[in-house]
């Protein structure tokens, strides 16, 4: 919802992202013994540090992207 004061006339489809998100956010966590089954505990435990990786990546961005309008205003 950052996005919607942003975008008032794409209102529906942040609301639709929002709730596909978080369907697909309860599917994975009911599912989360059949990928533990699947991948083994290690491939779980790959799976864990490649999505912490990328999930520091977006923040590195999202942080220097903020620095970087801040500095220009």
């Amino acid at each position: 919802m950052l996005l919607s004061h942003q975008c008032l006339h794409n209102m529906f489809n942040l609301i639709i992202s929002l709730l596909i998100a978080w369907f697909l956010t309860i599917l994975i966590l009911l599912l989360s013994s059949m990928f533990l089954k699947l991948f083994g505990s290690k491939g779980v435990n790959a799976l864990e540090r490649l999505m912490g990786l990328i999930l520091i990546m977006l923040s590195t961005q999202m942080f220097l992207d903020g620095i970087r309008t801040w500095f220009k205003n």
